[in-house]
């Protein structure tokens, strides 16, 4: 399991994680890794990916409804989750769009953009297609159901 160090700026050197067995470790991880893709762009890395489909348990019974990201992972791992609250952020692609001149679209789970260098390599099963085909999907669809 490969914990991303980066997303505890709290955090002195020797206070950093080296499991995270607990749900309530595992919830705390996938709350600043949403928050990281929310606010800042960064979206978890293939490997991070991989991690979070061993958690289910860990966003079943601590939901962030209010988070874009929370409500795309839970949709594209199959997990059950209540109605996306309100985002009170301004999206990553909302800025973007409006830099680039593109109009305003819904879609802002964009994989080949988010992981163009690791296109082939052991994806999570369905983001070979994704990849592959440049499917983007939106919130409620998953990888099996571009």
């Amino acid at each position: 399991m490969a914990i991303d160090h980066s997303l505890y700026p709290d955090l002195d050197e020797a206070e950093l994680p080296d499991t995270l067995s607990a749900l309530e470790d595992q919830a705390d991880y996938i709350h600043r890794l949403c928050g990281a893709w929310d606010f800042y762009g960064f979206a978890p890395s293939v490997d991070g990916l991989q991690m979070l489909a061993g958690w289910p348990e860990a966003m079943r019974q601590f939901p962030i409804l209010q988070s874009p990201a929370y409500c795309a992972l839970c949709d594209y791992f199959g997990i059950p989750h209540g109605p996306p609250e309100p985002f009170l952020g301004r999206l990553r692609w909302e800025e973007q769009d409006e830099l680039e001149g593109a109009p305003q679209t819904p879609v802002w789970l964009r994989f080949r953009d988010l992981h163009p260098q690791t296109a082939a390599q052991g994806l999570p099963v369905g983001l070979e297609d994704v990849f592959e085909t440049g499917v983007v999907f939106e919130v409620g669809e998953s990888a099996g159901q571009p």
